[in-house]
């Protein structure tokens, strides 16, 4: 068995955001246009997500200033 991926600042933040708004990943990929495989790889700092990191924020209300530190 491998190790538990870990998620980073930014993922614990949209996971966050998305229970207060009652938003499954799912929605949220549609919203942002990429798939729940690809946000699981942003939100564990698999992937850097360039492309969507500003639509993903955006959509649930995220100041970037409040999750420290993220290479855009």
């Amino acid at each position: 068995m491998g190790e538990k991926r870990a998620l980073t600042p930014l993922g614990i933040a949209c996971k966050k955001m998305m229970v207060e708004k009652s938003m499954s990943q799912t929605e949220l990929a549609k919203r942002v246009g990429t798939s729940t495989k690809y946000l699981d790889l942003i939100f564990h700092g698999e992937r850097t997500g360039k492309k969507y990191i500003s639509r993903i924020v955006k959509e649930l209300g995220i100041k970037l200033e409040s999750i420290g530190k993220i290479i855009i």
